[in-house]
């Protein structure tokens, strides 16, 4: 009997298998499914799920990484907000159950409440229940309004002298405009700076029965305290997560990990 803290995380992450888990509902749902239902797997179901992480990784993904930048280009993202610098330990005890960067700590953790989109199209993301609502909206990106420093005439590496989160390198479609936040009837403020340098989210994706589905949604932490709303975007370029944390009826701060897909 092999336990799942024996199974091979850190070698999944710093490798190409583990584009899976970024990019197909079916294949992460499996996976998540398998690891909440059953703590303790034999060895062959084990294997079975690494070998077909593996052959699955290697007929999905290869397109994406043909379109990574070049080593040449200069990245002046930041990583202070990175899953591996929250320092809060139940916030990120609760973002390992469902973020991707999180996922080899979440061994031995329960899911948590979890509210699924409502609705979404390319503009935005709605989520809804009898206690609260959420709406991520996004508008067109006019690039002659703002400053854009290039690299080679070609990358884009800032907007207004800022990194900036989405397919880096490459001008945006669309940004993050707002996020509204109701619960309980009260209206919880995220700030602009904490989803302004967001572009180009993609709030859904075809599966291969070409039915629309989403891996966003709202989380509740199981004391009640905190709210977690959740986005994963997978673009041309950079599969990257935003969480935004909300404890106490008040903007905590977010956790922010991109280039998910090298």
């Amino acid at each position: 009997m092999l336990a799942l803290t024996d199974f091979p995380w850190g070698y999944l992450k710093k490798s190409k298998i583990a584009a899976p888990l970024l990019i197909f509902q079916q294949e992460l749902d499996t996976l998540y499914h398998t690891i909440f239902q059953d703590r303790n797997l034999p060895d062959i179901i084990m294997k079975q799920i690494f070998c077909f992480l593996i052959i699955a990784s290697g007929i999905h993904f290869n397109p994406l990484f043909a379109q990574k930048l070049p080593e040449e280009v200069p990245d002046y993202r930041s990583n202070r907000d990175n899953f591996s610098k929250v320092r809060e330990k139940d916030v990120r005890a609760d973002a390992a159950t469902f973020t991707i960067a999180g996922i080899t700590e979440m061994i031995g953790k329960e899911p948590l409440p979890k509210i699924p989109p409502k609705d979404f199209h390319v503009s935005q993301v709605e989520f809804e229940n009898e206690d609260i609502y959420v709406k991520i909206h996004t508008r067109p990106f006019y690039k002659d309004s703002v400053k854009l420093m290039m690299y080679d005439d070609k990358y884009l590496l800032k907007i207004n002298n800022k990194p900036f989160y989405g397919n880096y390198g490459s001008v945006p479609s669309r940004v993050i405009s707002d996020i509204t936040v109701v619960y309980k009837g009260d209206t919880i403020a995220i700030p602009p700076v904490a989803y302004q340098d967001i572009y180009d989210p993609v709030f859904s994706y075809r599966d291969k029965d070409g039915k629309q589905r989403s891996l966003n949604g709202v989380f509740f932490s199981r004391d009640g305290s905190r709210i977690y709303i959740y986005l994963h975007s997978r673009g041309q370029r950079s599969v990257y997560e935003v969480t935004w944390v909300i404890q106490n009826g008040q903007y905590l701060r977010r956790i922010l990990d991109y280039d998910l897909n090298k």
